[in-house]
């Protein structure tokens, strides 16, 4: 087990790296990477920090000082709610689309690039495989 555990995270770290120098060209991190992925999932009605926060990929507690950073590069908008001026609503700027959309396909190659070594069976049996181990950790 401690063997698959150390397996895991030096294939993690090896994965992210691509991925790290890639956001870097953009000012991004893989957190923040991730905030605009999912404010565009979240469309024009935008999310609270709190909603952010619960679809992050990992649990991180400095979410609105990653917003911060994304507002000053341009990529995310504030907003506060008409009728609770208490709610602020991040929604994702034109310029933060054009990012993701200029990321979109290096990411696709990078993943393609990362289990190219894989067979279809066999990325198939290793999702599996992961989704166990996820499901019986909780």
């Amino acid at each position: 087990e401690e063997e698959v555990f150390l397996n895991l995270k030096v294939t993690d770290f090896r994965l992210s790296a691509r991925f790290e120098e890639l956001f870097r060209k953009v000012n991004l991190t893989e957190g923040t990477y991730n905030i605009l992925r999912i404010l565009r999932g979240a469309g024009s009605e935008g999310l609270s920090c709190s909603k952010i926060s619960s679809r992050m990929l990992s649990r991180v507690p400095d979410v609105t000082r990653m917003i911060d950073r994304l507002v000053n590069l341009g990529y995310v908008i504030r907003d506060r709610k008409a009728e609770d001026r208490r709610v602020v609503i991040q929604h994702l700027t034109d310029k933060g689309k054009g990012v993701l959309i200029e990321l979109d396909e290096k990411t696709l190659l990078i993943h393609h690039n990362n289990f190219s070594s894989l067979k279809i069976d066999e990325l198939s049996r290793l999702n599996e495989l992961l989704n166990v181990v996820r499901n019986n950790l909780y």
